[in-house]
This record gives structure tokens, sequence and C-alpha cells, in this order.
């Protein structure tokens, strides 16, 4: 996974599960455990809710600041869907192919034509779309490394203004 992935995922998992209690429960019940523990294993799941509610909350921003020390343990082997992006003529890009997103896509595509580029994190919203004949590629844009992903051509940066 990449060094993003697996820290956003980490968090997420950080904290106990309430599964944890329901099997405590059961065990206790079938007299595998005493009933004491269930207070105990209650009390370790509610810290570990409470330790990682504002963790997951400011988790870009944790991530933005140890990302560099991260970045160490990811490979560099990529999936196949984590590619660098040739972004060629696109001048505007449209974050989300949902219901306004598709529209404004289509309202600018008649004017600009092929300066229009589309993102959207969702693979089937994706394929739908790129059928339709619309510029769209797959990735999350509040994913920091897909900035670094997008290729941006250098013969004039001017008319890019990120």
């Amino acid at each position: 996974l990449r060094a993003r992935t697996a820290f956003l995922s980490s968090l997420t998992l950080a904290n106990y599960s309430e599964f944890g209690l329901i099997v405590a429960s059961v065990g206790a019940s079938s007299g595998l455990i005493p009933n004491d523990w269930l207070g105990i294993i209650a009390i370790a799941l509610s810290l570990s809710f409470i330790v990682a509610a504002p963790l997951n909350a400011a988790s870009y921003r944790l991530f933005t600041r140890f990302r560099d020390p991260l970045l160490r343990f990811q490979t560099r082997r990529r999936l196949d869907y984590d590619t660098t992006y040739d972004i060629g003529d696109a001048e505007i890009l449209i974050f989300g192919m949902g219901r306004f997103g598709s529209s404004t896509y289509d309202q600018l595509n008649k004017v600009y034509g092929r300066k229009v580029l589309a993102l959207d994190y969702d693979a089937e919203t994706v394929a739908m779309h790129r059928d339709a004949g619309r510029s769209v590629i797959h990735d999350d844009a509040t994913d920091l490394d897909f900035w670094e992903k997008i290729d941006v051509p250098t013969s004039r940066p001017d008319r890019y203004r990120w």
C-alpha cells in the first residue's frame, strides 16, 4: 500500500471494535471469561473511541505532517490504477462526476472541447462516463499524491493556475 492509504487505514482500524464486546459478552455468558471482564473491555473500547475520534478528524493534517518519514516505508512498485496522468491539453479539471459535475463537464466541453478533463474516485462512474465519450480519470483529489501524479506540461506553465 501507499503510505497515505496505510496511514489512513491504520487510523480507522486503531480503535477496538464493538464486535469484541459482543464476543466477550458471549464468552462471559458461556462461562469462558469472568463477567468482570465485560466492564474492563467496555472501558477499553470506549477509551479507544475517545482517542481515535480526534485522530481520524485530523487524519489528513497528520498525514501531511508525517508524510516524508512515512514515505520511507512505501514500496516503489505501484498498483495498476496508481499511475501518473498525462493531462494533455486539459486546462479545466472537474472534480466529481455526479449530476452537477457531469452537467458542468458537458457545458464546458461544448465551449472548450478537449481542454476539459474530469476526475472521479468511483471506478464504475469513471467507466460509465468514458463509455459516454467523456474524458475522465480515476483518482481521488483529496489524495496529496494525486497532485504529484499529474504531469503538467512545462511548455506553457502560465496557463495552469492550480
